[in-house]
């Protein structure tokens, strides 16, 4: 027989059902919002890109060493005089979208590469083996 346990945090009820009783609710890990979420691996050869800390598009070691020269040369390819204030690229460079609201000047040659990929995310994630049991089952 299964019952609900409600808990309250900052606020917000969560209801928790307890299928297994009070000691598998006890395992029970909840993530709030603002707190470290798990972080979905990359397939082999790949890391997460980091255009910001929460951006973990998986690409190659040298897409992130590109992305990381984006971000700490971001400042010499603004136009602070353009139509859009601070966040106006110079002659030559658009904004690199890596995510909604990046605005870090890139030329439009990087910007078609990340536009493939984040079009590429899903399929460049690790596959969990189909094979493995479940968590604590045995063969």
């Amino acid at each position: 027989m299964s019952r609900a346990t409600r808990l309250s945090v900052v606020g917000i009820t969560v209801a928790l059902l307890c299928v297994a009783g009070p000691a598998k609710a006890r395992d029970t890990k909840i993530l709030l919002a603002g707190e470290p979420q798990p972080t979905p691996a990359c397939a082999s050869g790949l890391m997460p890109r980091l255009a910001r800390p929460t951006d973990l598009v998986c690409v190659s070691p040298m897409a992130r060493g590109r992305t990381a020269r984006e971000n700490a040369t971001a400042a010499r390819h603004v136009d602070p005089n353009g139509a859009y204030g601070p966040n106006s690229c110079r002659a030559g460079f658009v904004w690199r979208e890596a995510f909604v609201g990046d605005a870090v000047c890139v030329t439009p040659q990087v910007r078609r590469m990340v536009m493939h990929e984040n079009a590429a995310a899903l399929a460049r994630r690790q596959v969990p083996d189909a094979q493995a049991p479940p968590d604590g089952a045995t063969r």
